[in-house]
C-alpha cells in the first residue's frame, strides 16, 4: 500500500515517522509526504520516552500522488479544502483519501461532490500529543489513541481490513468506528473547551482543572449538547464533562493546538471548533452566549497580530 501524508506539521510528521518504521521493512511500497516546500532530508523524532533518532523524508511528487493507494491529510481545518483540491487532478479513481484534522464543516459541497465514488472520503480522529520544536524536529509527547471511520463512498471489507492492518503494526492504537460521526462529535466537545480556553489564558491543559474554569466549562458543554441534539446526537452531560475532563488531565502538560497558534501567531481553527457549533445553533434558534463569547474572545486575539 503506497501512502502518501500531506502536511509537515507536528501531527503529520508523528504518522510518518509511525508509518515509515513499518513500512521500511517492506518492499514494493512507498511513503511519501507533501509539504509547502521541500525542507530538509531528514527529521529528527523523539519518542515519548525519550529516546531520540533521525527519519528520512521522502517528498511527494506528482507521480507519487498518482500511484497512491492513500492520501492522508493532515492539515489546518482551514487549509483542508484548498489541499484537497490541489490534489483532486492527481488522484487515482480509487484512492483513499483520510483526513485528519480538528473541527467540523471542514469542505464545501462542491468538494465533495467532485470526489468520485470510487475515492471513498475517511476521517482520523487522534488524542495522541505531538510538538513541532523547529522545522526538523518533532516530539511525541503524549500516547493516545485513533479512530477512524468512513465519512462519505463505499469501502470494501478487503480495503477497510488492508487499512486496518496497515496501522496495527504501529504505536497509533488506531481503532476502526462505524459511526464514526459520534465520534467527531466528541471530539468536538473536547475541543470546544480545551482549545479556547487555554488559548485566550495562556494556560496548559491541567490547569482546566482549576476551581474558576469549572462553571465556564459546564455551561460550554451544555450548550454543545443542545447543539449536538438538534444534529441527532443525543449526549448526556456527565459522559461528555468526564471524557473532557480526562483528556485535560492525560494531557495535563500539553499546550493546545490553538494556544500554540495563537503563541505562534498564527490563524486557528475557532471557526470550525466553537465556531461550527454557533452556525448550526443560529440555524436551530438556539442560544449559545459562552460559545459566542469564546469565538470573540479568540478573533479578537488575532486580531492582535
Amino acid at each position: 500500500m503506497n501512502i502518501v501524508i500531506v502536511g509537515a506539521g507536528a501531527i503529520g510528521l508523528l504518522f510518518y515517522q509511525q508509518l515509515y518504521t513499518q513500512i521500511k521493512k517492506q518492499a514494493q511500497r512507498q511513503l511519501a509526504l507533501k509539504a509547502r516546500k521541500q525542507g530538509p532530508a531528514h527529521f529528527s523524532f523523539t519518542h515519548f520516552q525519550g529516546l531520540s533518532y533521525q527519519i528520512p523524508i521522502n517528498y511527494a511528487d506528482q507521480q507519487s500522488i498518482a500511484n497512491a493507494d492513500v492520501i492522508l491529510i493532515c492539515v489546518k481545518s482551514y487549509q483542508i479544502d484548498q489541499a484537497l483540491n490541489q490534489l483532486m487532478p492527481y488522484l487515482p479513481k480509487n484512492v483513499k483519501i483520510i483526513l485528519c484534522h480538528n473541527g467540523m464543516g471542514v469542505l464545501t459541497k462542491q468538494t465533495l461532490l467532485d470526489l468520485s465514488a470510487q475515492q471513498p472520503l475517511l476521517t482520523l480522529l487522534t488524542t495522541h500529543g505531538s510538538k513541532k520544536t523547529s522545522a526538523c524536529h518533532i516530539i511525541h509527547t503524549g500516547l493516545g489513541f485513533c479512530d477512524l471511520g468512513l465519512l462519505q463512498g463505499k469501502l470494501s471489507s478487503e480495503d477497510k481490513n488492508q487499512l486496518i492492518a496497515e496501522f496495527a503494526n504501529s504505536q497509533l492504537n488506531v481503532h476502526w468506528q462505524n459511526n464514526i460521526s459520534e465520534k467527531q462529535w466528541l471530539k468536538l466537545a473536547i475541543n470546544c473547551v480545551i482549545n479556547p480556553l487555554t488559548a485566550i489564558n495562556n494556560i496548559n491543559n491541567g490547569e482546566l482543572y482549576s476551581v474558576k474554569y469549572q462553571q465556564t466549562i459546564k455551561t460550554l458543554i451544555q450548550e454543545f449538547i443542545s447543539v449536538a441534539a438538534s444534529q441527532g446526537q443525543n449526549m448526556v452531560f456527565e459522559d461528555v464533562y468526564a471524557l473532557v475532563m480526562t483528556v485535560a488531565e492525560k494531557t495535563a502538560l500539553n499546550c493546545s493546538s490553538m494556544r500554540s497558534d495563537v503563541i505562534k501567531q498564527q490563524p486557528t481553527e475557532i471557526n470550525y471548533i466553537n465556531g461550527y457549533l454557533v452556525t448550526l445553533a443560529d440555524k436551530a434558534n438556539i442560544n449559545v452566549p459562552e460559545n459566542k463569547k469564546l469565538c470573540q474572545q479568540i478573533n479578537q486575539l488575532t486580531k492582535l497580530y
